[in-house]
């Protein structure tokens, strides 16, 4: 409860641009990254418990973590994943934990699959650099194929349980 009423203190009034974001500290502008984690915690999204009935989107109206996910879920839905909030592109780490929220929350279903289908075609980029497994991000598509039930031998092309296992030489 703490939590969340300090959350709501840097979110971003509903019916702005920006409505229901949060941003990383006060004053500053809301941000995907800010907003996924925060939701994040506040769904308690982790451990992964597996896939649930999801509602649709919903609305900026409620609690603070319904109008955090309703800013996510209108970011996810236009390309896909987050923007970067460190510079250009997408940011697959936030999109990945903001599946796994949502999935925690049972809400933002049509995100869930856009945000689950741009990860798992993107699954070789974000989960290798130059050929070497990133660990964490294999770690973090896992989590969000164990969220989405989907197969986590084969996401995006990859198996993700041999990949992590093989990045721990």
């Amino acid at each position: 409860v703490a939590a969340s009423k300090f959350l709501a203190t840097l979110g971003a009034p509903c019916g702005s641009a920006d409505g229901g974001g949060l941003s990383y500290q006060k004053g500053a502008k809301p941000d995907g990254s800010a907003s996924s984690h925060g939701l994040l915690g506040l769904t308690a999204a982790i451990p992964v418990t597996g896939p649930k009935k999801l509602a649709g989107s919903p609305a900026c109206s409620g609690t603070t973590g319904r109008k955090v996910a309703s800013y996510l879920s209108s970011r996810i839905l236009v390309k896909g994943a987050l923007d970067s909030s460190f510079g250009s592109g997408p940011d697959y780490t936030s999109t990945a934990s903001t599946v796994m929220a949502f999935v925690a929350g049972g809400y933002g279903k049509p995100a869930v699959a856009k945000a689950t289908s741009t990860l798992a075609a993107n699954a070789r980029a974000f989960a290798e650099k130059d050929g070497v497994a990133v660990p964490a991000a294999l770690g973090l598509l896992l989590m969000v194929s164990e969220a989405t039930g989907k197969n986590p031998k084969s996401f995006g092309g990859i198996n993700l349980v041999t990949a992590l296992q093989g990045s721990q030489r």
